[in-house]
């Protein structure tokens, strides 16, 4: 087993029940040659006990969703934007987001996606994507340095607010379907698209 990272102050909180660190075995989950990857927050409560990544309410909630859709892990790689839980489960800060950035470069590089479902403000910001999720959920970005496109849409914590028959529920649904569906046929049609480089998460 690797050693456990000790980039930031979080590991001290992060040890699971079978002994382990979860920056070591909550790695991304899924096909690793994907051309859909989605990419979430961070960790929970259930994620640390089990060991296992996406086990949480919030992480449940995106697989059925995803499954609805169509996405598994047969044709998607999931992943987080930090891999060890943050207390009370707050959003991570730019130190955490920062000492985790080589990690997901890292798997980014790797899977080499051709879409980066994004879930929620503190994910879509790391790509130097701003304003609030409600207004850019749904945009298409296009990620100059891994050549991707980058489509934001809400974190599943923010969807169980609400009931099965919420705009916003709907509307999550639509974006992963969305995503893809692009990520297997490419845009079919025109669609206002954002060139950017991703920058340092010092910006965030």
């Amino acid at each position: 087993m690797e050693n456990k990272c000790t980039k930031c102050e979080l590991w001290k909180t992060s040890l699971t029940i079978n002994g382990l660190y979860s920056c070591n075995c909550l790695k991304g989950t899924g096909n690793p040659n994907a051309d859909l990857l989605i990419l979430s927050e961070g960790i929970g409560d259930e994620e640390v006990k089990q060991g296992k990544p996406f086990v949480g309410p919030s992480g449940l909630l995106l697989r059925r969703y995803t499954q609805s859709v169509g996405i598994s892990e047969e044709n998607t790689y999931f992943t987080n934007l930090v891999r060890c839980k943050t207390p009370e489960n707050r959003p991570p800060t730019p130190k955490e987001i920062e000492a985790c950035k080589e990690y997901l470069e890292r798997e980014i590089t790797r899977v080499n996606p051709k879409v980066i479902i994004t879930l929620g403000n503190t994910v879509t910001s790391f790509f130097n994507i701003m304003g609030g999720i409600t207004t850019i959920r749904g945009t298409i970005h296009k990620e100059v340095t891994h050549g991707c496109i980058i489509l934001p849409t809400y974190h599943p914590r923010y969807v169980m607010n609400f009931t099965n028959e919420a705009k916003q529920k709907r509307l999550f649904i639509q974006d992963l379907s969305k995503g893809l569906q692009i990520s297997k046929e490419g845009l079919k049609k025109p669609e206002p698209v954002k060139y950017f480089i991703a920058s340092s998460v010092e910006q965030v």
